[in-house]
């Protein structure tokens, strides 16, 4: 994974007041795209790509995380 430097010149608010932002950088040499989502929240946070949309949740890539009561992190993808 880069560094949250490497994602700064792409960053995307999409929350209100900056609850919700997504950084990306596309690394054209190794062919590929990475992610960093940062969001204000309690429970779980979900984010979902898709090479063409709107297709109905069909062909995404989703990821979900989130923080236990217990101060552990999880993330799953499908």
């Amino acid at each position: 994974m880069a560094s949250t430097e490497t994602y700064i010149s792409n960053k995307i608010a999409l929350g209100y007041e900056g609850n919700y932002n997504v950084s990306y950088s596309f690394n054209a040499s190794s062919d590929t795209l990475e992610f960093l989502v940062e969001a204000r929240a309690t429970g779980w946070v979900g984010f979902g790509v898709a090479e063409t949309a709107p297709n109905n949740m069909t062909d995404y890539d989703v990821a979900i995380g989130g923080v236990l009561r217990n101060g552990t992190g999880y993330l799953k993808v499908s």
